[in-house]
């Protein structure tokens, strides 16, 4: 890999809940994805098997496609799975990173506020942002101080509205729009 992967398109009745009683759509079927299973296979990866992307897809349509497709906009699976790729490749979160001077790289830290700003000056839109503790964390703990609170970007998530355009993603006062630390780790991809 060596860009940002798509998680998956969430609708979802703030704040964070699921939609429920969706309409019943047809079960998951790989075959309707063939005219863009390439650019699936590179841009939604199985971060779990690699080799095997299919599972995850499936998951993603069960759990969050079949509400999503009460969208006009996007209908059915197809749709729903393509929408997904056209708004990854709109957002362009990497190459817009780059623009503004923040790049993957190893042994650097990358402060939690510049991210945000940097996010939202970019996108003219509040994101949220998780991270995920690292083995190095606790050791890096102990022994610098000034990093006590240290841990690798997970997901830069981006929310919109149901006309697929780019809002702010609401934001929880005890969360801030992060579960991140101060002091980020983002690596270069392999």
């Amino acid at each position: 890999m060596n860009d940002f992967n798509i998680h998956g398109l969430w609708p979802s009745v703030w704040p964070g809940k699921q939609p429920t009683n969706c309409s019943a759509h047809p079960n998951f079927d790989i075959d309707k994805l063939w005219d863009i299973r390439g650019q699936l296979d590179s841009e939604w990866v199985n971060l779990k098997d690699y080799q095997n992307p299919i599972p995850f897809w499936e998951h993603e349509w069960y759990k969050h496609g079949q509400c999503a497709t009460e969208d006009s906009l996007i209908s059915d699976e197809l749709g729903y799975f393509n929408t997904s790729l056209i708004l990854r490749d709109k957002i362009d979160l990497l190459n817009t990173l780059n623009t503004y001077g923040i790049q993957p790289a190893n042994n650097q830290l990358l402060g939690r506020i510049e991210l945000l700003n940097t996010l939202r000056q970019a996108y003219n839109a509040r994101v949220l942002v998780t991270c995920q503790k690292t083995p190095k964390y606790e050791r890096r703990r102990r022994h610098h101080h000034r990093h006590n609170q240290l841990a690798l970007l997970s997901e830069v998530r981006f929310c919109f509205n149901p006309q697929l355009e780019l809002i702010d993603c609401p934001m929880q006062e005890e969360d801030n729009n992060t579960e991140c630390p101060l002091w980020i780790e983002f690596p270069e991809f392999n």
